[in-house]
């Protein structure tokens, strides 16, 4: 499902510092057994700040099941720019909507063309991105979009780095 790759939705408006806190807090509960949903909500607004090592790490190190855990442990290696497994979920993710298009453009960086209201899709849901992982996998998006010829979405994709807040 989408949302197992929406990364744009994964921080509330709370600040950040009081979030983490109240999913760390919820982390272990009685005899420590792990909450599999604290587990779950906690790992992904790492990612979504850019915390991909610590969330891969809790979610190796952690043992609990939730619905989506396999995908985002593939997502922990694309933010960290580990190398992608063969045998990858988003390997057969073909014609799927823009969010899981963006994820495997940037994990499987090789020549296939992109459809043109895909690429726009693409970079759209990457400007959707928490501007801490937008800086994180820009320019591998930005490579893989020149890979594959698409001059001016790498462009634009750049763009929305370049000109982001905070620097």
């Amino acid at each position: 499902p989408k949302a197992h790759l929406d990364v744009a939705r994964w921080i509330e408006d709370a600040p950040v510092g009081e979030q983490i806190r109240e999913f760390q807090t919820a982390l272990f509960g009685e005899f420590d057994k792990v909450d599999p949903f604290a587990l779950s909500r906690l790992t992904r607004l790492y990612v979504a700040i850019g915390f991909a090592v610590e969330a891969r790490t809790l979610l190796e190190d952690l043992d609990a099941d939730f619905d989506g855990r396999e995908i985002l442990l593939e997502l922990t290696g694309i933010v960290a720019d580990a190398p992608y497994p063969a045998e990858g979920l988003l390997h057969a993710q073909i014609d799927c909507p823009a969010h899981v298009t963006l994820w495997r453009t940037i994990a499987i960086d090789r020549g296939e063309t992109l459809p043109v209201d895909g690429i726009d899709a693409v970079v759209a849901a990457f400007s959707e991105l928490p501007i801490e992982t937008r800086r994180q996998v820009g320019p591998r998006l930005v490579r893989s979009l020149l890979n594959r010829n698409q001059t001016d979405a790498a462009r634009t994709a750049f763009a929305v780095v370049d000109r982001a807040p905070g620097d």
